[in-house]
C-alpha cells in the first residue's frame, strides 16, 4: 500500500482499469483494425514512461540574452 492511497483508492482505480479493458474488449470485437489498449491509471510510485525526447528551445547562448530581471522571479503577493 502506498502513502498516498488508502485501500479504497486502489480499488477504485481497479474498477476504473477493468472498465477501460472492458470496454477495449467490446470495440476492438466490433473494430475493422487494430485498436490500441487503453493506458491504467497512473498509481502513486509508479514510474512515468519515459516520455519521447522533445528538442527545447535553449536561447541562454543568443546574443540579445539577458538574465531575468529579479521582481519578475518571485511570484507577486497577493
Amino acid at each position: 500500500m502506498h502513502r498516498q492511497w488508502d485501500t479504497r483508492t486502489h480499488l477504485l482505480a481497479s474498477i476504473v482499469d477493468a472498465v477501460q479493458a472492458n470496454t477495449w474488449t467490446a470495440i476492438q470485437l466490433a473494430a475493422r483494425r487494430a485498436v490500441p489498449l487503453p493506458d491504467p491509471l497512473p498509481r502513486p510510485g509508479d514510474r512515468p514512461a519515459a516520455a519521447p525526447s522533445r528538442r527545447t528551445l535553449d536561447l541562454s547562448r543568443h546574443p540579445d540574452a539577458r538574465p531575468l530581471p529579479a521582481k519578475y522571479r518571485t511570484a507577486p503577493d497577493n
